[in-house]
């Protein structure tokens, strides 16, 4: 796309015609210095990609495996967590490590954990129950009832 239009080089002369082209410069970036987010994200893409081992390419076997031949160099840098980390905004990687934490440590509504309470409670308390029954059929299965109608012996909680 050329752009026409007029220049005053110098503000006592008159304006001179003049056209504006487009100049093209071609360079590479190391991959070093690439600190955009997309370019972040996209070397992230790969590294998870290479380290699954293309599977995209699974249909093509010898294309796969000239790939990761290849590009092995680059994954050999980092390390698996590295990986999963690479790339991530700040706040991309506060919502992964927020999510981390929550899925480690899961919160338990205090009724559910009330409720369990309470069940051990009852369970304890019947088994008591079931205890004091026990004693008490067997303390009068032991007893005739002569001793039990006797009212100057001991008293004796049933």
């Amino acid at each position: 796309m050329v752009v026409q239009g007029f220049q005053k080089r110098n503000p006592t002369k008159q304006r001179v015609p003049h056209f504006w082209m487009p100049r093209l410069k071609r360079a590479v970036t190391p991959a070093c210095d690439l600190g955009s987010n997309l370019a972040l994200a996209i070397k992230r893409k790969l590294l998870h990609e290479l380290q699954a081992g293309c599977p995209s390419l699974t249909d093509n076997p010898s294309r796969q495996k000239e790939i990761l031949d290849e590009y092995s160099q680059y994954l050999a840098q980092y390390t698996p967590e590295e990986i999963e980390w690479y790339g991530l905004t700040f706040t991309q990687a506060i919502e992964k490590l927020q999510k981390s934490i929550d899925d480690a440590n899961p919160i338990v509504p205090h009724k559910v954990l009330f409720r369990a309470k309470l069940i051990e409670q009852l369970k304890a308390a019947e088994q008591k129950i079931a205890e004091k029954t026990e004693e008490s059929s067997k303390l009068l299965e032991s007893t005739s009832w002569l001793t039990r109608v006797n009212p100057f012996g001991k008293k004796r909680e049933t």
